[in-house]
């Protein structure tokens, strides 16, 4: 099973749902990672790549109000946004945790795709947190693959987690259990008109 991953942290500003569309609609991947992605831009991206996806939001509190409010108007944008995967090409069969209402901000987001892989995003402060060890418990035995900004101290959480570091570029990290390994350089993109950290590509397999 070969699965091409994309991860990317955003900055939006100015940019437009129709400009994330387009650049994501110009480069190869099945599952699409993102971060601090504008809440109400979700469902009109995911519509126009044809892709399922999941969305959960980074912070709770006054900040769903304010993204209600924002949601009315495209050319606005949340602050810390949400977490949102995209699979063009399988079926979202699972989540995690369940309750997607949840906030992302001390913990991590991630489905499971119909061929048994959990995919999802992670805050790097979140490595080694019971989270990821929860998920791993939840995944029994299906590969994982998590993506989130890069840290420097990565290397000494890897071994808590059971999770190896497989990409790092453009200011972002992808870790995955290690039945999961590279097949393919790891590519940094240009995102154009939205800013952010430089979109990273990798294509996985899962080597039972």
């Amino acid at each position: 099973m070969r699965l091409r991953v994309l991860s990317w942290t955003l900055r939006p500003g100015n940019a437009r749902s129709q400009d994330l569309a387009a650049a994501l609609a110009g480069w190869e991947w099945d599952v699409a990672l993102l971060r601090h992605l504008p809440s109400q831009w979700a469902l009109p991206v995911a519509t126009a790549l044809d892709s399922e996806f999941r969305c959960t939001p980074r912070s709770a509190g006054r900040d769903s109000l304010l993204r209600r409010l924002l949601s009315a108007s495209p050319q606005r944008v949340d602050g810390s946004g949400s977490d949102a995967i995209l699979a063009r090409r399988d079926r979202v069969v699972a989540e995690w945790p369940v309750d997607r209402r949840r906030p992302t901000r001390t913990g991590i987001h991630a489905a499971r795709l119909a061929c048994g892989l959990w995919i999802g995003n992670l805050r790097d402060q979140d490595l080694g947190t019971d989270d990821v060890r929860a998920l791993l418990t939840e995944a029994s035995g299906d590969a994982v693959a998590l993506a989130g900004p890069s840290r420097a101290d990565s290397g000494e959480h890897d071994a808590m987690t059971g999770l190896d570091e497989v990409a790092q570029g453009g200011g972002d990290t992808l870790w995955a259990t290690r039945d999961l390994v590279p097949v393919s350089g790891t590519e940094v993109l240009a995102g154009g008109a939205v800013r952010g950290h430089p979109p990273l590509a990798i294509t996985l397999e899962r080597r039972f």
